[in-house]
């Protein structure tokens, strides 16, 4: 797929900017229920789903995304016998069809969707009890939504805004880290 100044593409993680990168090495230091299943909700070009595979206690990851042309250029560049790649409208479809997973991973996802309750309702049911969510979002107080600056996003949220989410749909215990 080409570049639009918002999917990240590369042929290796080398070509991958360091703070993408940076966001799936960090979710895998939370990965340590051996044999763990993971999704990879809105994976783009797969680059994430494979970081997550070097992790010995990952046993597959489901990595989904919308976009038939970042699944392909995933199959083709960042394939790992551990990944399963699979076309999915997250924010359209059911997530009945998959496996629950123990950890459910999704950056940079909801900020782009009109209804972003209704994709975190569906996370929700498709983690596993005592399962972690791992997600990250622009933060509007640091950086402030102005259309024309983000142009494939709907909002930003405030800690305070996405808290409300996500205890509404029955997260617990949740964490707030910052990256620079």
């Amino acid at each position: 797929p080409a570049y639009s100044g918002e999917r990240q593409v590369g042929k290796t993680l080398d070509d991958i900017r360091l703070d993408h990168v940076n966001r799936y090495k960090f979710a895998s230091t939370y990965i340590s229920k051996q044999d763990a299943t993971v999704t990879d909700g809105a994976c783009g070009v797969g680059y994430g789903a494979y970081i997550l595979a070097q992790n010995t206690y990952v046993s597959s990851i489901q990595a989904l995304d919308i976009s038939t042309d970042a699944l392909a250029h995933a199959n083709k560049y960042f394939y790992n016998d551990k990944i399963t790649f699979k076309i999915k409208d997250l924010e359209h479809e059911s997530l009945n069809d998959i496996e629950q997973s123990d950890y459910y991973i999704s950056f940079e996802t909801i900020e782009h969707l009109p209804n972003p309750e209704k994709y975190i309702e569906k996370v929700a049911s498709s983690v596993k009890k005592g399962g972690f969510f791992i997600g990250s979002i622009p933060n509007e107080d640091i950086m402030p939504f102005i259309q024309q600056n983000f142009l494939f996003h709907t909002r930003h949220f405030t800690v305070q805004q996405i808290d409300e989410i996500l205890v509404r749909y029955g997260f617990e215990d949740i964490e707030y880290f910052q990256q620079k």
